[in-house]
């Protein structure tokens, strides 16, 4: 795996499962790399399993902008560099998959 260095990192997400004995955790690095580990029972690592990974990070994917994580459903969200919402974990598919694309949002401006 590649050693991205910590000074690169732009977010750190923790992802508490309901019975607070396991976790996930998730970084997001400023060049849109976000990376995951530890506790997998819903796919919430977005690695497209339910296989628990403790032995480093796995990268989910490239290309993201923001994180968000629901500690009381066991799922992620995150918004890509495009503007297009990912969202996986418990109630969704366990790799990341667009729940709301860019060109479903109108553009609005004030007077």
């Amino acid at each position: 795996m590649e050693d991205l260095g910590g000074s690169n990192i732009k977010k750190i997400a923790f992802l508490p499962t309901t019975t607070g004995n396991e976790h996930a955790n998730y970084e997001l690095f400023n060049n849109g790399t976000l990376t995951a580990t530890g506790n997998n029972e819903y796919g919430q690592l977005g690695d497209g399993t339910n296989i628990d990974y403790y032995d480093g990070y796995i990268t989910v994917g490239e290309g993201y902008s923001d994180i968000y994580v629901d500690n009381t459903n066991n799922y992620a969200v995150a918004l890509d560099n495009e503007g297009n919402i990912w969202m996986w974990g418990q109630g969704c598919n366990n790799s990341p998959q667009i729940v709301v694309e860019k060109e479903l949002f109108s553009e609005t401006t004030e007077n």
